[in-house]
């Protein structure tokens, strides 16, 4: 996700990936939801969802024209599963502008599992979400989070995460193509 952050493209995204016919309705909503998914998949599901973090650190040396930061500014990035009891949901790969998060949300999110759309939430941040991209792709590395063959057919999207007008985050959730067709 930092090497992607030079790369962003701000233009409309590309909807044809909303258009596939085998896609339900709840797919189509987790991919053009601006709330919190944790609480949709709460819905969805009926269990509570709580975070699985994979990685997580604190780096510098990225600038992002996109996110308006320089090579000197800290970025957080965080790797997770949304998770019910016995079931992984949605990968989620995100990189934050660490100074621009207030200090109880950085540290609620180096602390704790809290999912941090529940953070903004609880703080009653301001936030817009603005999706850059849909993708239907193959992506063996977060295939295997979900116990699935490298071949998966995968859901994505990508979304920058603004406040007072500014991006500060940008944020890249997946799930399996086979995931959420029905309620059973």
């Amino acid at each position: 996700m930092l090497n992607e952050l030079k790369n962003l493209n701000l233009d409309q995204p590309d909807r044809k990936v909303l258009e596939q016919n085998d896609l339900s309705l709840f797919q189509k909503v987790l991919f053009t939801t601006d709330g919190t998914v944790t609480r949709l998949l709460e819905l969805y599901t009926g269990e509570k969802i709580k975070v699985n973090k994979l990685d997580q650190g604190i780096s510098t040396g990225i600038s992002s024209q996109v996110l308006g930061c320089t090579e000197d500014d800290p970025l957080l990035r965080r790797t997770i599963l949304l998770s019910g009891a016995a079931k992984h949901y949605i990968y989620a790969d995100s990189v934050f502008i660490f100074e621009k998060l207030s200090t109880n949300i950085q540290y609620s999110l180096l602390q704790s599992d809290t999912p941090i759309g529940l953070l903004w939430e609880k703080e009653k941040t301001e936030i817009y979400r603005k999706i850059i991209d849909y993708k239907s792709e193959i992506c063996e590395a977060s295939s295997s989070h979900f116990g699935l063959e490298p071949n998966t057919p995968m859901l994505s999207r990508t979304y920058l995460v603004i406040n007072n007008g500014a991006p500060f985050g940008v944020i890249n959730e997946k799930f399996p193509m086979s995931y959420f067709k029905d309620k059973s």
